[in-house]
């Protein structure tokens, strides 16, 4: 290896080693070496990384390459010691390293780094080290219209800052919420006025004006699955969002919801008045009510423990068939029997090993007298069973749909009651008893949750 002014970055590599809490920094220009550790003596070690090898190459966080490895000239004896690889920083970023060894394609150890960015600014691109960087964050949908923006950004220009940092300038959806977007690929409407519209572009120049005379950089975030329902890319592509389809797992969530939802419609039209809950929820024995309500009246019709439990009948029924022809065991089995959840989530349709149901209760009975009474007692300890899982998973049911009636009575206290709330009193569709977790849109049923766009179907 030549001496060089160059800085190196020696990473040993160890059989085993996988390092998935361990984030190496390092600087662009360095050279990172690799080298073998003791445990990798003798063995045919190749190195793969996504990091470009040359400054022209294009990144793909997918694309790895195979590492050279290379021979220290100045070691006598070119043994495994003297083994090195060398990959210089080209690119600023977050990288990915791991290595196999003897042709074999199991992976025995890996690895991560990330480059550090050159910021500069000024008109003669004067360097800002990171360590001295001094953020300014704006809420962008509240800077005004776009013409307001310099005069509005100079405060954090004469307060000292080198950085702002600007949520997403994109147009937003109508929650209005600052990361929800309904179009990514245009500045937002908003920011223009009645005699100019703004785009991207002059939202270019301004940050150039300030990197160059004001010495202050920008950055900016986006959070792809924060899209806006309004969002026409969603509706072209709504495969992209969660769905009952993708996401069965959502299912009982959205039942649950749309019961809450058109609880609040019935209570907004007043059909609950005369059961104690008025459109007007201004004390505490109005809240019971709704609690009460909720968990008598409006849960047990959706019988939502039926997602999650196994058709006892039908598996039993499935158990005599395949008992009477297959061979009886002698010694009990005692492994433990679990239910299985079915993936998509349908009524009834979670189930067990069957095959291991056979090996623990189709055995030989000494409290019986002949086949047929055998195989009954058989049935009838396999489905005590199958009732005991369906059980215990109810409990367990019940106590999430109780504690969901608790979390919407505190949400209602809160929002309607406490004098440290908003207090709304009037149930209505702007204001429903809980904020929806979905919602739906009538011509294509898409639903989203906090932001996060989901889409539903009819949940049977």
């Amino acid at each position: 290896m030549e001496s060089s002014s160059t800085d190196y970055r020696v990473l040993t590599l160890e059989d085993g080693k996988k390092e998935d809490h361990v984030l190496y920094r390092i600087q662009k220009g360095w050279v990172l070496m690799f080298r073998l550790g003791p445990s990798l003596f003798g063995k045919k070690v190749r190195v793969f990384c996504n990091h470009p090898l040359h400054e022209e190459d294009a990144f793909c966080r997918s694309g790895y390459q195979q590492l050279k490895w290379k021979i220290d000239s100045e070691c006598a004896v070119h043994d495994d010691s003297a083994a090195y690889i060398e990959l210089t920083m080209v690119l600023s970023g977050s990288f990915h390293f791991y290595f196999t060894y003897d042709d074999s394609v199991n992976v025995r150890g890996f690895g991560y780094f990330i480059v550090d960015p050159i910021l500069s600014y000024g008109g003669n691109d004067e360097r800002l080290p990171l360590d001295c960087i001094q953020c300014q964050t704006y809420i962008t949908k509240h800077l005004g219209t776009f013409d307001e923006w310099p005069s509005r950004l100079s405060v954090a220009r004469e307060s000292g800052y080198n950085m702002i940092h600007f949520t997403p300038v994109q147009e937003l959806g109508n929650s209005r919420s600052a990361y929800s977007l309904k179009n990514q690929h245009v500045l937002s409407p908003c920011y223009s006025t009645a005699k100019n519209k703004y785009t991207l572009d002059n939202l270019h120049t301004l940050v150039q004006t300030m990197r160059d005379d004001w010495k202050l950089l920008s950055i900016t975030d986006i959070v792809l699955n924060h899209t806006a329902i309004e969002s026409p890319w969603l509706h072209k592509h709504p495969e992209c969002s969660y769905n009952l389809k993708n996401s069965p797992h959502l299912r009982p969530a959205y039942l649950l919801d749309q019961a809450l939802w058109l609880f609040s419609l019935e209570i907004a039209d007043g059909n609950w008045e005369s059961s104690g809950i008025p459109r007007q929820i201004d004390q505490e024995v109005h809240l019971q009510a709704v609690k009460d309500t909720l968990s008598g009246y409006f849960l047990p019709q959706l019988k939502i423990h039926e997602f999650y439990i196994v058709d006892v009948e039908k598996l039993v029924k499935r158990f005599r068939s395949n008992a009477s022809v297959c061979p009886v065991r002698k010694n009990v089995d005692h492994q433990e029997l679990q239910l299985k959840q079915d993936p998509f989530y349908r009524r009834f349709q979670s189930t067990v090993d069957e095959e291991a149901a056979l090996n623990i209760y189709n055995v030989l009975r000494s409290d019986c007298s002949n086949g047929n009474e055998r195989l009954d007692k058989c049935c009838m300890a396999y489905q005590q069973k199958l009732d005991e899982l369906n059980s215990q998973v109810i409990s367990v049911v019940q106590s999430h749909l109780k504690a969901a009636v608790n979390n919407v009575g505190a949400g209602m206290r809160y929002e309607r009651l406490q004098s440290d709330g908003p207090r709304i009193r009037e149930v209505s569709r702007k204001h429903p008893l809980v904020t929806r977790y979905f919602t739906s849109r009538e011509d294509d049923q898409r639903i989203t949750g906090g932001g996060h766009s989901r889409h539903c179907q009819s949940v049977g």
